[in-house]
């Protein structure tokens, strides 16, 4: 048989191993929110095929969304976080679904596209890849939920697919899924249901993963994100930014107005700016995530209070760690270190003996990133992976 028949004999088996697995494994308030004009959609580009070996590429490839290659290259293949990542990029993962809030599929598949990215094992790519594809067709109006499936894990496909860098029909149909999860309805619920619409109106973990799964597929599709950073700046707390937000065009929700430092929409900002209420420093809370928990008050937040609270973190460090890289360096500065206030709002419960660091899985991987950006302390376990995130050790921290 010549080599060129078995070339071709390869790639047919390629594309019906992909199909296979597609068709196996389908699973595998008030006015609401405010509106801004939604950009036109250009037509999709149909994907370059690989470079083979008779044509090398004309320039090198781009840089990663998260970071430059050449940074990902430098990152050691020794030690624990290492070995974290490679373990968890082999083991058995669920089949994914995109509705399912509490899917990590996707921060699983990141795992195998930073050992590829890493290594060049091409094995790991096909893993990443074939639960990138499996993942297209759960996005289907009557598979629909809450919609905070979609929120929590976009972000971590992205990421997955950027790290193997997706090409040909494969990077074509991502592309497609990424369009219309930012321009369909994502979920039932009667006032978050949209992407963008979430992100500028929710003061709570709802925006912050709206925000991640809004800023890594317009980063990844090459849309303009100055909107989404308007609404990043107005969110930590620069009104003159964006004002659209749950709060601000209509009144506060009664049990966050007592954590709010202006509770009024004229003055309320998602983020707290420095201010004492009732004896009780609240400078960097979020007051409708903090508010959450029974018996929840100022000077004694609850455990769901900071754990949901420790979600908005989480997505807005992703939001501030994928605009850093890409145009806006000083995102982590926005209204005098935002994001470090909301990490010095946990560490002021923590030593009171309240909730504080790390009380789950998904949050592991936060102060790892903000300890890199600024230079803090904040108590660390080993970071594993969270939503849409994750092996923050391995990527950011000093001690591999």
């Amino acid at each position: 048989m010549s080599p060129m028949v078995e070339v071709g004999i390869r790639l047919a088996a390629t594309f019906v191993a992909a199909a296979l697995l597609i068709v196996a494994n389908p699973a595998a308030l008030s006015d609401g929110p405010a509106e801004r004009p939604v950009p036109s959609v250009a037509p999709l580009p149909s994907g370059a095929p690989s470079p083979t070996a008779s044509q090398a590429p004309t320039q090198p490839p781009p840089d990663y969304l998260l970071m430059p290659r050449a940074e990902l290259q430098a990152l050691p293949v020794t030690g624990s976080a290492w070995r974290y990542v490679v373990e968890t990029a082999n083991s058995a993962w669920p089949p994914p679904d995109i509705n399912d809030q509490d899917s990590q599929t996707d921060t699983l598949a990141l795992a195998a596209a930073l050992v590829y990215a890493r290594t060049g094992d091409p094995v790991m790519r096909d893993k990443a890849r074939d639960a990138i594809m499996a993942v297209i067709p759960t996005f289907e109006e009557p598979r629909l939920r809450s919609g905070l499936g979609p929120l929590r894990q976009t972000a971590g496909w992205v990421l997955a697919a950027d790290f193997i860098d997706l090409d040909g029909p494969d990077d074509a149909a991502f592309r497609r899924f990424l369009e219309r999860l930012l321009t369909e309805p994502i979920g039932r619920h009667t006032r978050w249901n949209r992407v963008v619409a979430t992100h500028d109106d929710s003061s709570n973990n709802w925006g912050a993963w709206a925000g991640a799964t809004r800023i890594a597929a317009s980063l990844y599709l090459g849309r303009d994100v100055r909107d989404a950073v308007e609404t990043v700046r107005g969110f930590l707390g620069d009104r003159r930014a964006w004002d659209g937000f749950n709060g601000q065009k209509d009144r506060l929700p009664r049990g966050a107005r007592p954590w709010a430092c202006d509770p009024s929409r004229a003055g309320f900002t998602p983020v707290n700016g420095a201010c004492e209420r009732a004896g009780a420093n609240l400078d960097g809370a979020v007051p409708a995530d903090i508010s959450r928990g029974r018996g929840s008050e100022p000077g004694s937040p609850s455990a769901t209070g900071v754990m949901y609270t420790l979600e908005t973190l989480a997505g807005y460090t992703l939001q501030a760690e994928l605009l850093y890289r890409n145009g806006y360096p000083d995102v982590y500065e926005a209204s005098d270190q935002a994001l470090r206030r909301m990490a010095d709002f946990i560490s002021r419960s923590e030593a009171a003996g309240g909730p504080g660091w790390n009380p789950g899985r998904v949050q592991y991987h936060v102060p790892w990133l903000l300890n890199r950006r600024y230079g803090t302390d904040y108590p660390t376990v080993p970071a594993e992976y969270g939503r849409a995130f994750g092996y923050t050790d391995w990527l950011y921290g000093d001690a591999r």
